[in-house]
């Protein structure tokens, strides 16, 4: 394995943090026991005992190892903050413009060759053990997104758009939810008379063997549930429920025989642009888009 491979495969944000710190806390024990060699010894034999303790931290791999993790970590940070920045001032995509797309593009461009994670598939089949180290696992909010269908919910004259998220608590199982509040409602003062309608869309996520970090989805369900109407919990309304049309596996081997393919997948997927512990970074099948989304503790409206 060369050290450059070595390098990449330790470039993981994770770990990176833990790694720093146990270097320089060997640089620290280094420091501190050359500090107590015995003043009765030689000079020949401290100098000796003081070389062999240096060396680990004179080695110029580690320290090069070090210098690449810190400045990765650091460059993540700084593209991860510019990101929200520009969602906030753009409304999350909805305002846009032409230039600050070309920015949102370049940023996420820059983020997608620093990827942590090297594998957002593990955890996602049911088949496999789904453990909290899924990686892809919990509750993420969008801030941006590049997808027109749903920029175009929000040319709505009746409703606009509220929170979006993509929780993946429960995998294989995603549930997209979208919130749908009244246009009317900004002429009222917060917290006033709110209403609040929660759209679901729920599909079984499969790991695509055939290409890195793809997602493949099957969509299920999709549902409108009313939260609130003019202030008044509506939670124990049943909600608006159907169920979507899927590729079966009867369906899909007659697909295969009669089309002679050799293999055939739903055709819902996104790509894993970027992961880590705060962020993540989809790209949706054509005709979909980017979606830039940040780990959130809840999805309580």
């Amino acid at each position: 394995m060369t050290q450059e491979h070595f390098i990449e495969m330790m470039v993981n944000q994770n770990m990176a943090s833990t790694i720093i710190r146990m270097l320089f806390i060997l640089q620290s024990y280094i420091q501190i026991s050359t500090a107590f060699i015995p003043s009765t010894i030689s000079t020949s034999t401290k100098s000796t005992y003081t070389c062999v303790l240096s060396s680990a931290m004179q080695d110029e791999g580690v320290e090069r190892l070090v210098e690449e993790l810190e400045q990765n970590v650091e460059e993540r940070s700084k593209l991860k903050q510019k990101m929200l920045t520009l969602s906030a001032s753009y409304d999350r995509g909805y305002g846009a413009t032409p230039s600050s797309r070309a920015e949102f593009e370049s940023t996420i461009n820059a983020l997608s060759k620093l990827n942590p994670t090297e594998d957002a598939r593990v955890g996602v089949n049911s088949s496999q053990e789904i453990s909290a180290e899924a990686p892809l696992k919990g509750i993420w909010q969008m801030v941006y997104t590049t997808a027109q269908d749903v920029l175009l919910l929000n040319a709505s004259p009746i409703f606009t758009i509220g929170a979006i998220y993509q929780v993946a608590n429960d995998l294989p199982t995603i549930i997209n939810v979208i919130d749908l509040i009244p246009r009317a409602q900004a002429l009222l003062p917060p917290n006033v008379l709110p209403s609040l309608i929660r759209l679901e869309v729920t599909t079984s996520a499969t790991s695509r063997e055939s290409t890195v970090n793809r997602i493949g989805l099957n969509f299920e369900t999709v549902q409108a549930q009313p939260k609130q109407i003019l202030g008044i919990d509506t939670n124990s309304l049943p909600a608006l429920k159907f169920n979507l049309p899927s590729i079966g596996p009867d369906l899909a081997n007659k697909a295969i025989e009669s089309l002679n393919l050799e293999n055939i997948e739903n055709p819902g997927y996104f790509d894993v642009i970027y992961l880590d512990q705060e962020m993540l970074i989809i790209q949706q099948n054509a005709p979909g888009g980017v979606f830039v989304l940040v780990k959130s503790d809840s999805y309580d409206p």
